[in-house]
């Protein structure tokens, strides 16, 4: 099968790929004894192997990954934009009074990590996100343990008031954990879903204009 694939991306066959083609049972990790064997005539080569893999500490983490950037109005900043839609959000939702004080401490609180996690762009694009739906008529609505924020209850991505509720944060986002927080969106099924994933590409994709 190997071979039939290697002929199909050089453009070959089987009879012609010649030195193409890999000896068989060959692609494995083999034993450091059969290395040396292999390489008795140059030894060296398995004894730089092992001192360089002593020396590499890379590893699948250092791989991450950059969400892309948030069109900002002039003169903002990711957290500063961030935290004018949560003060707007946040008078809509909870008005005047001690659960709004208690609100507003939360969010302030919620907006601090955010911001030492730099991840005020991803929360900028989950709310750009809804705010086109909801544009659009589209329905949409955001569940699981970003219920739990209430940046999220302030952006209107999520419904539920996890102040009012008591709601633990924590469970959503946390310094210690070290992961992207999950924020689901519910949309319809059908083109109404496929207009939204359209405007994900044309807003943020590869060729998406700056």
């Amino acid at each position: 099968m190997l071979d039939t694939l290697t002929c199909i991306k050089h453009g070959t066959t089987i009879g012609q790929a010649g030195r193409l083609l890999a000896r068989n049972s060959e692609r494995f990790l083999k034993p450091g004894r059969e290395m040396e064997r292999l390489f008795a005539d140059c030894p060296s080569a398995v004894a730089n192997t092992g001192e360089l893999a002593l020396r590499l500490g890379f590893t699948l983490k250092h791989l991450g990954y950059r969400f892309p950037d948030y069109p900002l109005p002039p003169g903002q900043t990711p957290i500063g934009w961030l935290r004018a839609l949560c003060k707007e959000g946040a008078r809509q939702r909870y008005g005047a009074g001690p659960l709004a004080q208690k609100a507003r401490r939360q969010i302030e609180r919620e907006l601090d990590l955010i911001a030492r996690l730099d991840l005020s762009g991803y929360f900028l694009i989950v709310w750009d996100l809804v705010e086109f739906c909801r544009r659009h008529g589209i329905l949409v609505q955001g569940r699981g343990s970003a219920a739990n924020s209430a940046v999220c209850y302030a952006l209107g991505i999520t419904a539920v008031d996890p102040v009012g509720m008591e709601l633990l944060f924590e469970r959503f986002l946390s310094e210690e954990r070290g992961e992207w927080p999950d924020i689901d969106l519910d949309l319809p099924s059908g083109d109404r879903r496929e207009q939204v994933i359209q405007y994900v590409y044309e807003r943020y994709g590869r060729l998406a204009r700056p």
